[in-house]
C-alpha cells in the first residue's frame, strides 16, 4: 500500500531517508538476482515434462546437485518425432536466478499452430556440461481453440490460411484490417475459461472470465466485447500483465525487445482504447497500470523492460490529463519485489563470457538477499484494492518498502547522484575501470537464431 510520507525538512531527517533509499536499491533489478539452489545427485537431467500451448511451451525438470545452471535445447521434429531441422539452445536457466530453485522450469513462446518439437535439459556445472536429458516431445496449439475438437476452433478459415502473409510492423495494420474484416465468426465465439480456472467457485456470480492475448489485435477486440457484454461499461480496468528479459543492451535480440514493448505497452494501450469509449460514456472509472522500479529510473541488464515501463508510465500520465473530464482517473502502482511468475520466467541473454560479464556478475550477488526477502503476492492485492478507490485525476503509489525507497530517493537527488548511488549498490565496473582492459575487445555473442537472422 502506497503510504504518503510526510519528509521532516530538517537536514538530519533527510540524510535519514536518503540513506534508507540507497541501502535498498540494491534490488533495482529483482530480475536478474539470485538466489541457492538445492542439492542432489550430480549427472543426467531426470523428470523432464513439457506442456506446449497456445504458441509457447513450458518446460519443467528435477534439478541436479551442484548444477551451475541448465541449457534448453529445442529441436523441430516431424509427427514420428524425426529432427527437421537444427537443435538449438533456446535458453539457459540459473537456480540462482529464482525464489524457488528446487522446482526448475522454463518457458519459450513465439511458435506457430502445429509446430512440434523435442526438448532437452542438460546441467552444467561452472562451464562443464553434464549429459542431456531423455527427450519428449510436445505440439503447439493452434490459437484459438483446438481443430481437432468439434466446437472448439475457433480459427476462421482465413486466420488458418492466410494471416502469415502479414509478418512485420509495416504490415500490421493491413492484418488488423483484414483480421477484422474476416474473423466476426471467431469474435462472436468468443472462448470463455471457466471460473475455477481463477481458484473461484465454478458457479460464482462475480466472476466472469475472458480469454484475452495482449499480443493479438483480434484477441483484445474479441476481449472488450465480450467484457462489455458480461458488465456494460467496467468501472476498473487492471493492467497487470508484463514479460521481462535480462541482458545489456548489446545482447539484447531485437525480437524480444519488441516482444516486451508489444506486451508491456502496445497491449495495454490497445485495449484501453477498446474499453475507453464505454467508460467515457458511463462518466466514470478508475485505469490502474502497473508498473515497476525499472519505469522510475532506467536499470542496468533490464534495458528493455525498464524502457517498456517508463513508456507506460508517461503513457498514464498523458492519458490521465486526457480523460479527466469525464470522471475517469488513473493509477499507477510501481511494485517492488513480489514474488511472482516473473521472478522465475524471465529468460537471460547475457553473455557470461562477454564485455559485460562483470556488470552480470556484480547485479546478481549484490541482488541475492532481494529475491529471499521477496514479499507474497498477497500484500500487492491489498495494495491494488486500494488503488481502485483512488479519486484524485491521476495518482501514484509506491507498492513495497523498496519501492517506497526508490521512489523517495528519485524524488530527493539530482540524476548525478542517483546514478551513482545506483552503480554503486549495484557494484557496476566503475566509470573508465575498463577503458583499457582487454575485456573491451570481447565480442558479444550471439544466439543461434540471432545468428540465422544476421546472415
Amino acid at each position: 500500500m502506497y503510504a504518503t510520507h510526510r519528509i521532516r525538512r530538517r537536514l538530519f531527517g533527510r540524510a535519514r531517508l536518503v540513506t534508507v533509499a540507497l541501502a535498498l536499491l540494491a534490488g533495482l533489478v529483482v530480475v536478474a538476482t539470485p538466489v541457492s539452489s538445492q542439492a542432489q545427485d550430480q549427472g543426467e537431467v531426470t523428470g523432464l515434462a513439457v506442456v506446449q500451448g497456445d504458441g509457447f511451451a513450458t518446460v519443467s525438470w528435477s534439478p541436479v546437485a551442484d548444477a551451475t545452471d541448465y541449457q534448453i535445447e529445442r529441436t523441430p521434429v516431424d509427427a514420428q518425432n524425426v529432427p527437421i531441422g537444427p537443435s538449438v539452445i533456446t535458453g539457459v536457466w540459473r537456480a540462482n536466478r529464482t525464489v524457488t530453485p528446487d522446482s526448475p522450469s522454463f518457458a519459450d513462446a513465439g511458435f506457430n499452430p502445429g509446430d512440434r518439437f523435442q526438448w532437452r535439459v542438460r546441467a552444467r556445472i561452472d562451464t562443464t556440461p553434464l549429459p542431456f536429458s531423455e527427450p519428449v516431445f510436445g505440439t503447439t496449439v493452434p490459437p484459438f481453440g483446438d481443430p481437432d475438437v468439434p466446437g472448439a476452433d475457433l480459427r476462421t478459415q482465413w486466420e488458418q490460411t492466410q494471416a502469415a502473409q502479414f509478418t512485420n510492423d509495416v504490415n500490421e495494420y493491413a492484418y488488423e484490417a483484414e483480421l477484422a474484416a474476416a474473423s466476426d465468426q471467431r469474435l462472436g465465439r468468443i472462448a470463455r475459461l471457466p471460473a475455477a480456472a481463477t481458484g473461484a467457485a465454478a458457479d460464482d456470480p462475480g466472476l466472469v472470465t475472458v480469454r484475452l492475448d495482449l499480443d493479438d489485435p483480434a484477441s483484445i477486440v474479441a476481449g472488450a466485447r465480450a467484457i462489455r457484454e458480461a458488465v456494460g461499461a467496467p468501472e476498473a480496468v487492471v493492467h497487470n500483465a508484463g514479460v521481462a528479459a535480462v541482458g545489456c543492451v548489446e545482447e539484447m535480440p531485437a525480437a524480444v525487445s519488441a516482444q516486451i514493448f508489444s506486451t508491456n505497452v502496445f497491449g495495454p494501450m490497445r485495449l484501453t482504447q477498446e474499453l475507453l469509449p464505454a467508460m467515457r460514456a458511463a462518466g466514470r472509472g478508475r485505469i490502474v497500470v502497473v508498473s515497476s522500479q525499472g519505469g522510475v529510473r532506467g536499470m542496468p541488464a533490464i534495458s528493455a523492460y525498464s524502457a517498456a515501463k517508463g513508456a507506460l508510465e508517461r503513457w498514464a500520465e498523458a492519458l490521465s490529463h486526457e480523460v479527466a473530464a469525464f470522471g475517469i482517473g488513473v493509477t499507477v502502482l510501481v511494485t517492488g519485489t513480489f514474488r511472482t511468475d516473473i521472478l522465475e520466467l524471465t529468460q537471460t541473454y547475457a553473455d557470461p563470457a562477454g564485455p559485460y560479464a562483470a556488470h552480470h556478475a556484480t547485479i546478481e550477488r549484490t541482488g541475492r538477499w532481494i529475491v529471499r526477502a521477496a514479499s507474497p503476492p498477497e500484500r500487492f492485492a491489498a495494495a491494488l484494492a486500494g488503488a481502485l478507490d483512488d479519486r484524485a485525476p491521476f495518482a501514484r503509489r509506491a507498492v513495497g518498502l523498496d519501492a517506497r525507497a526508490l521512489v523517495l530517493g528519485s524524488r530527493l537527488m539530482p540524476a548525478r547522484a542517483f546514478q551513482w548511488v545506483v552503480g554503486r549498490a549495484l557494484r557496476l565496473p566503475r566509470p573508465g575501470s575498463l577503458r583499457d582492459d582487454p575485456v573491451r575487445l570481447t565480442a558479444v555473442t550471439p544466439r543461434p537464431e540471432e545468428r540465422e537472422a544476421r546472415g
